[in-house]
């Protein structure tokens, strides 16, 4: 089990925003190791590696045929939301002319939220495949820390390095 953690942990760790689906179906994985084996804790090996498997695969399935739209969504509706209260806010409201100003600030906020998004994605990525690749070591745990901290640094690093360099075409959400 700790070869595919390590292996899961730098896939993630590199590619973890480029690669989206991998990102969450890597978690999915984890998650699905961590509960196999405090809840099944008397089963098999591998009948805790298939359990994280499927869950990984569930995971992946789930972020290909939903996240992007559901992101999008989310995003349009901040947008047009927080347009809408501003301009209530600063008594701009135009009355009819409300609802292309809310469309407008949809359309802000979906571009805003794929920006965004893909800086959270970069952080939270380098950090789960820091943590998956530390925890198939035994380490003193100050040192564990540590290194789990160099490890994101490097992997924020690469990511970043990644979107400046236009390798953005992949699954990330905001992108198609």
């Amino acid at each position: 089990m700790n070869w595919l953690g390590m292996l899961v942990g730098v896939a993630i760790l590199f590619w973890g925003r480029r690669l989206f689906w991998l990102f969450v179906g890597g978690v999915g994985f984890a998650m699905g190791i961590n509960l196999a084996t405090r809840l099944l804790s008397g089963q098999a090996e591998s009948t805790i590696i298939v359990i994280a498997l499927v869950l990984g695969v569930l995971g992946a399935l789930l972020a290909i045929t939903v996240q992007r739209l559901a992101i999008s969504v989310a995003g349009f509706f901040a947008g047009g939301y927080i347009t809408l209260y501003l301009l209530n806010a600063l008594s701009m409201s135009t009355g009819p002319l409300d609802w292309l100003y809310a469309l407008i600030g949809g359309i802000i906020g979906v571009f805003l939220i794929s920006a965004l998004f893909d800086w959270a994605l970069i952080i939270l990525s380098s950090i789960t495949g820091a943590v998956l690749i530390m925890q198939t070591f035994t380490l003193d745990p100050t040192l564990s820390a540590f290194l789990v901290l160099a490890l994101t640094v490097l992997g924020i690093g690469a990511q970043s390095r990644m979107l400046r360099g236009g390798a953005t075409h992949s699954a990330s959400p905001g992108h198609s």
